[in-house]
């Protein structure tokens, strides 16, 4: 049987499908907030860094700073929706699978704004969103 080609890393997830076909000698485009995630995960199959380099498309000093986990996006300055994009996106990387849930260890736990912010999956978490959703959902009908 395959092995789950669909990988989830610090860096996000990706679907090994396209980099493989790469490494395979088709010429295929790849989307590049997918590379780092998949650098990660050929790397834990045991791929030698020449190999990733050519079918993730990266350069040998990027693919360093992916591997050490030092790597950050690239992100425009001064635009507020984009650092905080960015804040959540390191968030994200930072959590632990606990569980079966992704759990971020230093948010403010048991608040709806650390299901979104954070990206923890914790228990209260996901049960103070739900029932932030439940009463957004309920006022909005009331409006209606």
């Amino acid at each position: 049987m395959f092995p789950d080609l669909t990988v989830r890393t610090r860096y996000g997830a990706a679907d090994l499908v396209p980099f493989l076909r790469r490494d395979a000698g088709e010429d295929i485009a790849l989307r590049d907030w997918e590379k780092p995630a998949a650098a990660l995960a050929l790397h834990a199959r045991g791929w030698d860094e020449y190999r990733i380099s050519r079918a993730v498309g990266l350069s040998a000093e990027t693919l360093g700073e992916v591997l050490a986990g030092r790597w950050r996006a690239a992100q425009p300055a001064g635009d507020p929706s984009v650092e905080e994009s960015a804040r959540r996106d390191r968030r994200r990387t930072e959590r632990v699978m606990v569980d079966g849930r992704w759990v971020h260890p230093d948010a403010p736990h048991g608040r709806s704004s650390s299901y979104k912010n954070w990206g923890c999956q914790c228990g209260p978490c996901t049960e103070a969103h739900r029932v932030y959703q439940r009463e957004l959902r309920a006022k909005r009908r009331a409006a209606a």
